[in-house]
């Protein structure tokens, strides 16, 4: 016999674990002595990551999955809006242990030294840190970095 379903009791709760960042590494970005880059993402706010980014997943039932070719825009156009996020929540430490924030930069206006620019990475490494992004705020990974060959 099957127990009765009931609801949780309150004082069994605990709240969520919540990751305020995640160091992720690079694949292809290399130091001067050749190891992969790490990157701080830190927890960006959820609701400017739903502002910047078409998050998949949410289908009608009546409209099919989207195809290959519209997952891939998809992700692009996630990366296109990567910037809003890569500025406010990215860095790389500082020789002086003071943080370089951000670590990558789209345009002269948010390069400050030691970062890097956003448009040399390859798409792998940007689909890295937007995952990240996802992670932590919880709507998980847009897509998988193996689905683009590495210097891409």
């Amino acid at each position: 016999m099957e127990a009765e379903l009931r609801p949780t009791m309150a004082s069994e709760i605990v709240p969520p674990v919540r990751r305020e960042f995640v160091l992720v590494e690079l694949r292809d970005l290399k130091t001067v002595s050749g190891e992969r880059v790490r990157v701080r993402c830190d927890r960006p706010d959820p609701t400017v990551v739903l502002e910047h980014f078409a998050l998949p997943g949410a289908y009608p039932k009546a409209k099919a999955p989207p195809t290959s070719g519209e997952r891939v825009r998809n992700v692009l156009r996630m990366i296109e809006s990567a910037p809003a996020l890569v500025h406010r929540w990215t860095a790389f430490a500082g020789e002086d242990g003071a943080e370089v924030r951000p670590a990558f930069h789209c345009d002269d206006a948010h390069a400050v030294a030691g970062s890097q620019p956003w448009a040399e990475l390859s798409i792998g490494d940007k689909l890295t840190v937007v995952n990240a992004f996802m992670d932590l705020t919880g709507f998980g990974g847009a897509a998988e970095e193996d689905e683009f060959p590495a210097g891409e």
